[in-house]
């Protein structure tokens, strides 16, 4: 699915959700990703920094653009 501002405000939810629950269980992120959106994307990389727990990412398929951060 396309990442859109939906998405993306879903996905920051999530992850800071889960860092509260639990900040010492590592958070792994699927990505596959034709690096649209780029403000979006940073949006989702600054919260993935600012959480506590490690966020590990997999690319499942394709990560360009800022998906390959």
């Amino acid at each position: 699915q396309e990442v859109d501002i939906e998405i993306s405000n879903q996905l920051i939810g999530l992850t800071v959700y889960l860092s509260i629950e639990n900040d010492t269980k590592d958070l792994y992120l699927f990505i596959n990703s034709l690096g649209r959106w780029v403000i979006l994307r940073v949006a989702i990389y600054d919260t993935l920094q600012f959480v506590q727990p490690d966020v590990h990412t997999i690319c499942m398929g394709l990560a360009a653009l800022m998906g390959y951060f």
